[in-house]
């Protein structure tokens, strides 16, 4: 093969599990340009994006997870979770749209750098939901901080938000609505 920028290449549409591309690792340390395949980078993304139901164990997520800064949450894992002002995690509750609407869930107590699903399911064997059609299996912030539930908030000034809905008693699939109404 002749020497050749990327863009004169010719197009591959559809990658097959063998075919082999350049990656640099380490790059900030120690570069070095290696190779892998296709079929170890859909591995990877599996692995991070694995919806996998229903999960193994208690307080096991499944989903799209980041790492935020969280500021506050004393209630740990499977707390909601809003961005402040200052761009960190406090821990979410629908008593007023200051602290709301949830965003994420927390995936690790305390705070600083915490990993949080964004989307996705979560385990929590203390949670003991109702499932059934329509709104019977619906979750929405609860006006305790940092708590979930299937009652709809209704006093003055409080937050209506659908955050997922019950995939069983322990299980939330957990797709918060950022469409959502005060009670005034």
């Amino acid at each position: 093969m002749a020497d050749q920028k990327i863009t004169e290449l010719d197009a591959l549409t559809v990658p097959a599990d063998a075919d082999v591309l350049p990656i640099v690792d380490d790059p900030a340390v120690a570069p070095a340009t290696k190779k892998i395949t296709w079929a170890n980078i859909k591995l990877t993304l599996f692995n991070l994006v694995n919806l996998a139901f229903p999960p193994a164990a208690d307080e096991t997520p499944s989903g799209l997870i980041i790492s935020v800064e969280v500021a506050t949450n004393a209630e740990g894992i499977g707390a909601p979770l809003f961005i402040a002002a200052d761009g960190e995690f406090d821990t979410a509750d629908a008593s007023a749209s200051t602290t709301s609407p949830a965003v994420v869930l927390a995936l690790e107590e305390g705070t600083g750098a915490k990993k949080v699903l964004l989307h996705g399911i979560l385990r929590q064997d203390a949670w003991d939901w109702t499932i059934g059609p329509g709104k019977l299996s619906l979750i929405y912030l609860n006006t305790t901080t940092g708590e979930l539930t299937q009652t709809q908030p209704s006093g003055t000034d409080e937050v209506v938000q659908p955050v997922g809905w019950a995939l069983s008693a322990d299980v939330i699939y957990f797709c918060p609505s950022l469409l959502y109404f005060t009670h005034t």
